[in-house]
């Protein structure tokens, strides 16, 4: 993080675990403290999901 311009201070960190061969799930917490469903695919890029 240090590499990073704001050193990571508006950067938040999803741990992320592999669903199927282009795709990658995680859960994160919303500024509500609500859980939230984190997907990354590789045709579609990074989605959030309440």
């Amino acid at each position: 993080m240090d590499s990073m311009p704001d050193k990571g201070k508006w950067s938040i960190l999803v741990p992320m675990s592999p669903a199927s061969d282009n795709e990658w799930t995680g859960i994160a917490v919303d500024e509500y403290n609500n859980e939230v469903h984190v997907r990354y695919k590789q045709k579609m890029g990074l989605s959030v999901e309440k």
